[in-house]
């Protein structure tokens, strides 16, 4: 037996296919989780991001939306479009407790520009806020950024108020909950976790 890692998997089989994004898709994406996290409490992710003829991951949603915001720090203005390409996921735990607060938009705005600055070939499971002094896990920084994505559409960026976002969605948390199930344990959090990377179909 060889034992593969959750990464190894994903080499196998992310490739480099890329899809450029536009604005206005990005702003039904970004209207999308932030209805989706708000409508539900405790407060979960969706699955995926469904526009009813096109699907997105949370991954692609992240690295799409970093991108917007980091580009309007830069330049003052939303790019037309951005280009999207398969990433991982949150590779690691993290345990947070995230205390309701308001966020200055230029916390948020700078926490993409250091995203995009780093490179990432994945979604970080957590985030600094440096001005707000706090860590954030992936789900609430992606609420965070689509929520200043549609206040930068609608005009200018504003604070936002952040709360506590899990992780994983509500359907990943449901996998095997009784204990007297034979699938239970079979899925750990981790393995729950790259929900992140789903979608039902390729980009068209």
């Amino acid at each position: 037996y060889v034992i593969v890692s959750l990464e190894d998997l994903y080499d196998l089989v992310i490739d480099d296919h890329e899809r450029t994004i536009t604005k206005q898709e990005l702003q039904k994406i970004a209207e999308f989780y932030v209805k989706q996290v708000e409508s539900s409490s405790p407060h979960y992710p969706p699955d995926y991001i469904d526009l009813g003829n096109d699907y997105f991951s949370l991954a692609d949603a992240w690295q799409a939306l970093i991108q917007a915001l980091a580009h309007y720090q830069q330049t003052g203005s939303l790019p037309d479009q951005v280009v999207a390409k398969d990433v991982l996921g949150p590779t690691t735990l993290v345990n947070l407790v995230t205390t309701p607060m308001t966020v200055p938009a230029g916390d948020i705005l700078e926490s993409a520009s250091v995203a995009l600055a780093s490179a990432l070939d994945r979604v970080p499971s957590s985030v600094r806020l440096e001005q707000a002094g706090i860590e954030i896990n992936a789900s609430e920084h992606l609420y965070l950024i689509a929520k200043e994505f549609l206040n930068l559409w609608s005009g200018s960026p504003v604070p936002i108020d952040l709360f506590k976002i899990s992780m994983i969605s509500r359907n990943a948390e449901a996998i095997a909950p009784d204990p007297n199930d034979p699938r239970n344990g079979q899925a750990d959090a981790l393995t729950k976790q790259q929900f992140w990377t789903f979608k039902p179909a390729r980009w068209k």
